[in-house]
C-alpha cells in the first residue's frame, strides 16, 4: 500500500509588472539568480522607471555568489 501525495504548482506571478510601482524583492539561491539577472538587465536596458530593487541571494560561500561583480555594478 502506498501513500497519497498531493502536489500543487508554483503560486503567484513570475514576471515583471508592466509598471513597477513598488520595491522589487528578488530572493533566490544558486542558479536561481539567472531570471533576476535577466529582469535587472531588462529594466536597465529599456530605461524602465522603477523603485528600489533588492536581491537576496543565498549561498554557502561568498565565492559561490554567481554574477556578484556584475550585479553589484548595476547598483
Amino acid at each position: 500500500m502506498g501513500s497519497e501525495l498531493t502536489l500543487r504548482g508554483p503560486q503567484g506571478i513570475f514576471t515583471l509588472p508592466e509598471v513597477i510601482e513598488k520595491d522589487l524583492f528578488f530572493i533566490c539561491t544558486g542558479t536561481g539568480v539567472a531570471p533576476f539577472r535577466a529582469m535587472s538587465h531588462h529594466i536597465l536596458n529599456h530605461n524602465i522607471p522603477h523603485r528600489d530593487i533588492y536581491l537576496i541571494f543565498g549561498c554557502r560561500n561568498f565565492c559561490d555568489c554567481l554574477y556578484q561583480k556584475e550585479l553589484a555594478d548595476l547598483g
